[in-house]
């Protein structure tokens, strides 16, 4: 039974290579009343280029439907097993009509089964996570572009990180440069193993299809960077695409590195939602004061304040006789010396 809803529409995408650079898509879905009866469904070919693509095709073909017959939109709600669509689509309604422009307000929420993650290279191997991020306005800092390299260990421990900027004002160029600036670093840092992953399809495309078709004049030089450190035999590499959601870390990263740097920086540890967000991939839970340690030298013990004020003591020494001067405080007699004892006067 759904409680407090009429309708529920569930959407599924799919995506797959075929070859190098042949790929199908498709979508489908189904409409069930309050009884879980299944009373309508669809499915058929969409032009998607990705796994997410597909989804929210499924979801415009079944927003179409809802907004075409009798079900009441306050009713309804929509499930989906793409982590990436759901993630907008509670963040960011406003976002998620770059997409559908025609969407209308209806509750979306995760099946199940979701559970899109970031996965760990085989055994000798890094994974090399790279992101191009580009603003169509320029930030406040008149950057309009960002690039991020993650490298993780085969146990996921992050072993560099690099954020910034290379002031490219072209979106697709922006996207070169980060595979480029991927692969310089596993060079830079000895990894002769490694699995180089980015959510820029468009741009891989190109790249593979140079070798025949040549490439568009403007990213000639970037291409031909990246074919020679791909045809180097002295590494062995792998690029893959994951969903977008995957790559959440270097695509926060790059924002965050276009928005505050105009070079390429070095960060040397997690910090803020970068450790969020590497604890998500990780599998380690929700990142919480609750959760954090603390060295113990970094707790301050708590001080005591004293019932009464110690005795001020005075010492002088008599450099000719090289004797010890005793003086009274507090009515006693302190004898000065290495060590200082209070002798009580009326012993």
């Amino acid at each position: 039974m759904l409680d407090g809803f009429s309708f529920m529409g569930n959407i599924d995408g799919s995506f797959r290579s075929l070859s190098k650079d042949r790929y199908e898509a498709g979508l489908g879905g189904l409409i069930r009343d309050s009884k879980e009866k299944i009373i309508m469904q669809f499915s058929g070919p969409t032009l998607a280029c990705n796994a997410f693509e597909s989804e929210v095709a499924a979801l415009g073909k079944l927003v179409e439907i809802i907004s075409s017959s009798e079900f009441s939109k306050e009713n309804f709600m929509i499930f989906s097993n793409n982590a990436q669509l759901v993630n907008l689509a509670m963040s960011s309604q406003e976002e998620l009509k770059a997409y559908l422009p025609f969407l209308i307000k209806i509750p979306i929420y995760a099946m199940e089964n979701v559970n899109i993650r970031w996965k760990m290279p085989r055994k000798g191997f890094v994974k090399i996570n790279v992101c191009g991020y580009f603003s169509d306005q320029p930030l406040e800092n008149g950057n309009r572009s960002g690039i991020d390299v993650v490298i993780r260990s085969s146990r996921g421990s992050i072993l560099r990180m690099y954020a910034g900027s290379l002031q490219i004002d072209d979106r697709r160029l922006n996207k070169f440069y980060a595979f480029l600036e991927g692969m310089k670093r596993a060079y830079y840092a000895d990894f002769p193993r490694f699995i180089l992953e980015a959510h820029h399809v468009d741009v891989y495309w190109e790249w593979r299809h140079s070798t025949i078709e040549g490439a568009i004049l403007e990213h000639a030089y970037i291409v031909h960077q990246l074919n020679q450190c791909r045809g180097d035999r002295n590494f062995l590499k792998d690029v893959r695409f994951p969903d977008a959601v995957d790559n959440d870390l270097a695509s926060y990263l790059a924002k965050y590195g276009a928005a505050h740097w105009t070079i390429m920086v070095r960060i040397k540890k997690p910090f803020g939602r970068v450790h969020k967000l590497w604890n998500h991939d990780m599998r380690l839970g929700p990142v919480l004061p609750l959760f954090e340690i603390v060295n113990e030298d970094d707790l301050v013990p708590e001080v005591v304040e004293p019932e009464f004020d110690p005795p001020m003591v005075e010492a002088m020494i008599d450099e000719e006789d090289a004797e010890e001067v005793v003086h009274m405080v507090n009515d006693q007699e302190v004898v000065v010396g290495m060590e200082y004892q209070i002798v009580d006067m009326a012993v």
